[in-house]
């Protein structure tokens, strides 16, 4: 049975055509399934489905006539319509009809507006509704609802908060074609003003975020549409996927270096410190020097400034957290590790201890680096610079005439550091010099070669892979430096900061302190298990040894360290570059201090999450960090044909290996010509390298 709103042959109708609206004329039902011969306004017969006729105007044609004559006169009645339109305001019918009706024909509505019901006064009254969805809402096939007055006001109010964004979208779109067309200089001028503008920083904010996300970014729609009208406007010249458009748009307004760290920008670490913890930061100086000397005249601490330290870091470190010092006493000797401790002057859940703990450590990348605390204070009061009267604390231990180790203490001392050694210095003076501090530093490297005999021999394994570091220069410069884990400076400073570690880890446990313990389960299965006599020496076993440690844990609870071969361990060494290290100092500084707990396991517990998050970002973006400039060192060295060691196989069967490159120490993935035994060296050249896509593919030199 044909329902009421169902089209008869002859009925002009409008029908939805992917998304637009157009007019036809029904010729015959075409079967019975609610299917319809029509011809459309450019003469062409089709098929409609009930589902796209919206509606039908009171108006018929005789199907008789030709395809060309019905499609001339539909084109007619919408030219017609659409000259009425502009003589008709919605809101004026609104007024006549709101409070009055409840729902209103589409005719009676075409008859108000215009004296009279045709096709073409209801097609053009639709048309100014569709148009005009403010004051009336379509209901279903001819019936509108006029709407009431806070329904009116509420839209009114929506659109024009549309029409400004509208126009601030254009305003937004128009100033940075400007700015792009501008030199550089007068770019920021344009960048700035833009930002300022609450409006056009919104439409900015958008693209900046697009721009540091990546391809993971979410709720990108506008700002993609921005970037499409944007591209338009400048000849399609921002190439790559959306993020990457992004991106070197913010490069071309000089908002980013073409290097700009995203990594940086994407975890929210904090580069800056704010004024208040810059303020609390120069009072701690300003005060510092004072409390100092009263410390020591009052004995508050044990004076060790009449022992001859030196502390052993890279050329460039100003933020000095360790020194070292060795005396003979009549039993032996007494080796010193004093650590600066920063606890002298802040205290825990102060500003700045809390902001030490959003940080979780210092930030070192390749071109800068960002400290856990204000460099007043890290390279500054805190530090033990040469010369300067500072508090630390000191692991003193005595050794017999066999350089066996005793006794052990930790104190609070107030130290003098006596002189700056670098490494390199220390290798140097160690094999050629003839003074006092030389056979000290011959002496205490003993030391540290017998404590890492004692300790492989308890069950430590030592994994020698070189490390490699990446490092960028004021001019911009890539540099690559590779030093050997087992260099006798650095393994020597290494060993005496392992047992400085043990030995607070073993005072926390003595004594019930819930310290950030480093624990590390045995591999599974053991390694006497394991078969690694078919993999040389060097890095290829090297490789192999790391892949079967289990990661360490950090948490509260103490147990054995593996591969340090330690029944605990704890990290003290660091307080001026890292949180847990600094945690564990008030544990120690309040115990010494009052002998008792001062810090429950609770506190401690989540002080230590507070900064193991911020750890992980930071781990996160070193290591992105580091790759980006290691590729684009790469991209510089293009040419360049490397060494590289073959350290794994991906499949039993097959060419495809993993190699480590020597230069830059990457493990990465090459298709041999032959399977070669793990651990031969092979020449390879880098095939493509994509810094930003973070991409590098290596092949066989020829």
């Amino acid at each position: 049975m044909r329902q009421e709103t169902d089209p008869r042959d002859g009925d002009i109708i409008e029908y939805l055509d992917k998304g637009r609206l157009r007019l036809a004329v029904i010729l015959a039902e075409d079967g019975n399934k609610k299917r319809y011969r029509a011809v459309s306004e450019d003469s062409r017969e089709l098929v409609l489905t009930l589902r796209q006729v919206t509606h039908a105007l009171p108006k018929q044609l005789s199907p008789t006539l030709s395809h060309e004559q019905l499609g001339q006169e539909l084109k007619s009645i919408r030219l017609r319509a659409e000259q009425l339109v502009v003589n008709v305001d919605a809101s004026d019918l609104w007024e006549l009809l709101v409070g009055e009706m409840e729902e209103v024909e589409l005719s009676t509505l075409a008859d108000l507006a215009h004296g009279e019901v045709s096709a073409v006064t209801c097609l053009s009254t639709a048309s100014l509704l569709r148009d005009d969805t403010i004051y009336f809402k379509h209901r279903k096939d001819s019936l509108y609802e006029p709407r009431n007055h806070e329904q009116v006001e509420a839209l009114k109010a929506e659109l024009a908060v549309q029409e400004r964004r509208t126009q601030s979208r254009e305003v937004f779109l128009e100033t940075l074609v400007k700015a792009l067309d501008s030199t550089p200089d007068e770019r920021g001028t344009e960048f700035d003003k833009v930002m300022t503008d609450p409006l056009l920083r919104r439409y900015m904010e958008m693209l900046l975020h697009l721009a540091v996300a990546g391809e993971n970014a979410t709720d990108t729609g506008e700002a993609c549409e921005l970037l499409e009208d944007l591209q338009a406007r400048l000849d399609h010249r921002l190439k790559g996927h959306a993020s990457r458009k992004a991106f070197h748009l913010l490069v071309e307004l000089g908002h980013f270096s073409p290097d700009e760290n995203l990594f940086l920008l994407r975890h929210q670490l904090p580069a800056e410190f704010d004024d208040v913890l810059e303020e609390a930061a120069a009072a701690l100086v300003a005060e510092g020097p004072r409390r100092l000397r009263e410390a020591l005249e009052l004995g508050a601490r044990r004076d060790l400034t009449s022992l001859n330290l030196f502390s052993i870091d890279d050329l460039e470190t100003q933020d000095v957290d360790d020194a070292l010092s060795i005396t003979r006493i009549p039993w032996g000797w007494e080796l010193g590790v004093h650590i600066a401790d920063p606890c002298f002057h802040i205290a825990f859940d102060s500003p700045l201890e809390l902001e030490a703990r959003r940080r979780g450590a210092t930030l070192y990348l390749p071109d800068r680096r960002i400290p856990m605390f204000p460099v007043s204070l890290s390279e500054g009061l805190f530090s033990l610079q040469v010369g300067e009267l500072r508090p630390a604390l000191s692991f003193l231990f005595e050794l017999d005439d066999n350089l066996n180790v005793g006794a052990s203490s930790i104190v609070q001392s107030l130290v003098r550091v006596s002189h700056k050694l670098d490494y390199e210095g220390v290798e140097d003076r160690m094999e050629h010099g003839s003074s006092a501090l030389d056979d000290d530093l011959r002496k205490i490297y003993e030391v540290a070669d017998l404590l890492a005999h004692q300790r492989m021999a308890d069950g430590a394994v030592s994994i020698d892979i070189p490390e490699c570091k990446v490092r960028v220069d004021d001019d911009g410069r890539i540099w690559v430096r590779q030093r050997g884990r087992d260099a006798v400076s650095r393994m020597m400073v290494s060993e005496l900061m392992v047992l400085a570690n043990a030995c607070a880890a073993d005072f926390c446990v003595e004594h019930h302190l819930p310290a950030p313990f480093r624990t590390q389960e045995e591999p599974d299965p053991p390694m006497d298990e394991r078969d690694f006599e078919h993999i040389p020496e060097g890095l290829a076993l090297a490789f192999a040894l790391r892949r079967c440690m289990p990661p360490a844990i950090t948490s509260t609870h103490a147990g054995p360290h593996f591969s340090l071969g330690l029944p605990a361990y704890t990290q003290a060494t660091s307080p001026i570059r890292r949180y847990q290290d600094l945690l564990t100092h008030f544990l120690l500084h309040g115990f010494l201090r009052e002998g008792r707990v001062t810090i429950d396991g609770e506190s401690a517990h989540l002080a230590l999450s507070q900064a193991d998050a911020a750890m992980q970002s930071i781990r996160n973006v070193e290591r992105d960090s580091g790759r980006y400039w290691m590729l684009r060192y790469l991209e510089e060295t293009l040419d360049q044909v490397r060494e590289a060691t073959v350290v794994e196989y991906v499949e039993k069967r097959g060419d495809a290996a993993l190699v480590v490159v020597h230069d830059t120490m990457m493990r990465v993935r090459v298709s041999l010509t032959r399977r070669v035994p793990l651990g031969e060296v092979v020449q390879v050249v880098v095939n493509q390298v994509n810094p930003r896509a973070d991409t590098v593919a290596f092949r066989l030199a020829t």
